[in-house]
């Protein structure tokens, strides 16, 4: 169970990243223009979309771990969804992304909470 939440809060973290810099890329006028210092505005909009699709993709390449140590089947069934929404998240403008990254994990708390109980 605890490798299980490890594995669970790298994911939760890689997502939560992700969702953090398409914010940030969503906001990069108004940041800008009132003085911040996020990623887009240090490195620039295309190297933080590159570190937000490795966050992205980080997360889904580990989102089958929870199963293999041990959630039951449902969590794959939910899950597979949410992976396919968050990799359509990074290839729609950041607006968009942003509300997609969110129902991405909706469905990820759906399916750990049915894959932890069944």
């Amino acid at each position: 169970a605890q490798k299980r939440m490890i594995v669970v809060s790298i994911c939760a973290f890689l997502v939560a990243l992700s969702l953090e810099i398409t914010k940030d890329i969503e906001d990069v006028k108004g940041d800008s223009s009132a003085g911040g210092l996020t990623l887009p505005i240090k490195i620039g909009e295309k190297l933080s979309r590159l570190v937000s699709i490795s966050s992205t993709l980080g997360a889904v390449i580990l989102s089958p771990l929870p199963w293999i140590l041990g959630l039951h089947l449902i969590y794959m069934i939910l899950v597979i969804p949410a992976d396919a929404i968050f990799i359509a998240s990074q290839l729609v403008a950041p607006t968009r992304g942003r509300k997609m990254i969110s129902l991405g994990m909706g469905f990820t708390v759906l399916a750990l909470l049915f894959g932890a109980i069944l």
